[in-house]
């Protein structure tokens, strides 16, 4: 069965997840924010039989470094703290 799933990467103050675990497999399809939180939206195939995995992911704003090593996945425009920012999600490797 796939289904699409959801995963934080970074809150409102900033602060970015460290790893993710998601099913082996998994397919990165959006970025956007919601609530309070950038998310990452994933489509994962028979979620239920298949081991998690790590994965890790980058959050930049404009003009920052990109990861050398990085796949980009997305980006996202967010009000936050008063400022329209748009921040770059990158999957790394580690």
């Amino acid at each position: 069965m796939r289904a699409v799933w959801k995963y934080p990467v970074m809150n409102e103050f900033g602060v970015q997840a460290d790893v993710i675990s998601m099913p082996q497999g998994a397919k990165p399809l959006h970025v956007g924010w919601q609530a309070d939180a950038l998310c990452i939206w994933v489509e994962v195939d028979d979620a239920h039989g298949r081991p998690l995995v790590a994965r890790f992911f980058e959050v930049v704003g404009t003009g920052q470094p990109v990861p050398t090593a990085g796949t980009y996945i997305g980006s996202c425009q967010v009000n936050m703290r008063g400022a329209q920012l748009v921040f770059h999600v990158y999957e790394v490797t580690r």
